[in-house]
């Protein structure tokens, strides 16, 4: 795990931060969030419509060539009879920032729930990334940002002609929610998602994969801002997300 830190201490540090100057401004009124407001309507019109490469080594080469500023990577496991899900997240030569959850028993979680549930964990790294950013910078957040995912399954999730019928399940429906919101909030930057060939020695793929086996071992190993996904687990047991997009569950 060396090498890797979880954003809370800065997330809390930008926080503090931010709430004064709330306090300085206007106050905080009930539904009010530190990144929003709750309840707002999520915007239309944000598809995300994934690249799948059509060979392992395409993919592999487009990850080489990946020049954005900020690299996302995501996984999910089910070592052991247990599903974790993690992300790991790259920009510059910043010490990457690594966000883990663990599902439970795979009796109960699929491990495609845990690939899903890793590109949400992905997705609330970018948001605290570019939370902070704004906060220490004062200034608009202006990124290209790429979402490498393992699991051409769950990236066929959304697919545009699949969206409807993905939104029947709550982690879909959160990943489009939360992409949703961050292109909102950040106009500047840009999201792409796309396929990553797995074991093929490509450090980030590696490394996620070895926080989501990191995450199977039990909740002790969520990082602390993952643990607002616990909220899912009663909708997620038992729902079979890979069934919800008509897709074969992953081995």
């Amino acid at each position: 795990m060396s090498g890797v830190t979880d954003t809370s201490t800065r997330l809390m540090v930008a926080a503090f931060s931010y709430v004064n100057l709330c306090a300085r401004t206007r106050p905080l009124t009930k539904g009010s969030t530190l990144l929003g407001v709750r309840g707002r309507p999520v915007p239309s019109g944000h598809a995300i419509i994934p690249v799948i490469s059509s060979t392992r080594l395409d993919a592999k080469k487009l990850d080489e060539n990946d020049k954005n500023d900020i690299k996302i990577y995501t996984d999910g496991s089910g070592k052991g009879g247990n599903v974790g899900a993690a992300a790991v997240l790259y920009h510059g030569g910043e010490i990457p920032e690594v966000s883990r959850y663990h599902l439970g028993k795979k009796s109960t979680y699929s491990v495609f729930e845990g690939e899903c549930l890793g590109q949400l964990l992905g997705l609330g790294l970018l948001e605290q990334k570019l939370f902070l950013r704004s906060m220490l910078d004062q200034r608009r957040a202006k990124y290209t940002v790429s979402v490498a995912v393992d699991s051409q399954e769950s990236l066929l999730c959304h697919h545009i002609s699949k969206v409807r019928m993905a939104r029947r399940s709550p982690i879909i429906r959160e990943i489009h929610q939360a992409y949703s919101r961050i292109l909102s909030m950040y106009p500047d930057v840009s999201i792409g998602f796309r396929w990553v060939p797995a074991h093929e020695g490509i450090r980030g793929g590696d490394e996620a994969d070895m926080q989501a086996k990191l995450a199977t071992k039990g909740a002790d190993h969520n990082t602390p801002d993952a643990v607002q996904y616990s909220r899912l687990k009663p909708v997620l047991a038992g729902s079979r997300v890979e069934t919800v997009c008509q897709v074969p569950s992953e081995p």
